[in-house]
């Protein structure tokens, strides 16, 4: 068969391999949560803490939050559906244990580092960065307005372990 015949096939299915192969795990982290991930695995080799990997599957679920707290107009770890954090993190990545921590701001609040700063300034977000028993993160931000605020940041970092 000539090539020529056979180039609209392969375009067909090249098209149809490729969403599920970038979806398999090349998810790239934007600037800013990567910024976030960072940060939290500097705190967390400070203290002796294993290095956090990011996981696709839990940045996927960290920004469909972040995201629908922002269009929704909500904030909380429970789903405006009324879903735990856990059950809805679990709806994108299998884990025996999982932990969640959100935070918005606007302006020069709603950088990585003064949300990072927010989250370790608070016994029970900084609790979740340094249990031992995470392995995983993924973390998802959504920038626009919120609440009135121009500007602003909503940050979720999602985290599981074993």
């Amino acid at each position: 068969m000539p090539i020529r015949r056979l180039l609209p096939l392969l375009l067909l299915v090249a098209s149809m391999v490729a969403p599920a192969a970038a979806d398999a795990g090349t998810l790239r982290l934007r600037t800013p949560e990567r910024e976030v991930v960072r940060l939290i695995n500097d705190i967390r080799l400070e203290r002796g803490l294993p290095r956090l990997r990011v996981a696709p599957t839990l940045v996927r679920a960290a920004r469909q939050h972040s995201k629908d707290m922002r269009y929704r107009s909500y904030f909380s770890h429970t789903s405006a559906t009324g879903q735990s954090f856990a059950e809805r993190v679990r709806r994108f990545h299998r884990a025996g244990v999982v932990g969640e921590n959100i935070a918005w701001g606007s302006g020069s609040l709603s950088t990585p580092t003064r949300i990072v700063r927010a989250w370790m300034a608070s016994p029970g977000h900084r609790a979740i960065i340094l249990d031992r028993s995470f392995r995983l993160i993924g973390v998802g931000r959504s920038r626009g307005s919120f609440r009135g605020y121009r500007g602003s940041a909503i940050y979720t970092a999602d985290f599981a372990g074993r």
